[in-house]
């Protein structure tokens, strides 16, 4: 269905009025919109695909720790070990 808005936005409202700067800069917002919304389905049916037909467990790769940025303690400690 979103294709067809695409298109429509594209194609069919280009018949009924002219189009400047700021219309195509829309109609390409929507184009990057759909290629996002295309990545995404890809990334989750490759999940899916993962865990169903061959039936391995999906690890969580993102980081539950918060001090992956250096913080002032750490900063701290570091300056008194030299």
């Amino acid at each position: 269905m979103y294709p067809y808005v695409c298109w429509s936005a594209h194609i069919e409202a280009t018949q009924y009025f002219s189009k400047g700067g700021p219309e195509w800069t829309c109609v390409a917002l929507l184009y990057i919109l759909l290629v996002l919304q295309v990545y995404w389905f890809a990334l989750i049916a490759k999940v899916a695909y993962t865990i169903l037909v061959l039936g391995k467990p999906v690890e969580d790769i993102r980081s539950d720790e918060e001090e992956d940025a250096p913080t002032e303690k750490a900063m701290a400690r570091k300056k008194k070990a030299n």
